[in-house]
């Protein structure tokens, strides 16, 4: 099974569309949840990418799969970069949530504050 979900990520699947596809087309395999999958796999590396004027991406990636989150963000901030990931990590388990690797870019000055609401090691 491992070797199916390792294929899914790499593929770009979420975790929540590999368990629903395990549970109806690979009756063969023990189903898993997203849950589970989220567990195994989430330990992410975190980048802002800046366009012209003051708009910015903010990119979440799962290190081992490149399982891959991105928000716009309208300014290269601090708070809109914490604010942004927050919003796209919240929804995953906090069990799941294991560690985020930041850069020095001044953008990440509030990491203390992200680590304290998610509860992810830094």
């Amino acid at each position: 099974m491992q070797y199916e979900v390792e294929q899914m990520l790499k593929r770009g699947w979420s975790p929540e569309l590999i368990a629903g596809r395990i549970k109806t087309h690979r009756r063969d395999l023990p189903s898993i949840s997203h849950e589970a999958i989220y567990r195994w796999i989430y330990d992410c590396r975190r980048d802002l990418i800046v366009g012209p004027g003051r708009a910015a991406l903010q990119v979440a990636v799962e290190r081992q799969f490149r399982y891959t989150r991105i928000a716009k963000i309208k300014d290269k901030s601090a708070q809109s970069s914490r604010t942004a990931l927050e919003k796209m990590l919240f929804p995953i388990p906090a069990p799941m949530r294991r560690s985020i690797t930041y850069d020095n870019g001044l953008e990440n000055v509030q990491h203390s504050m992200l680590k304290k609401s998610l509860g992810v090691d830094s």
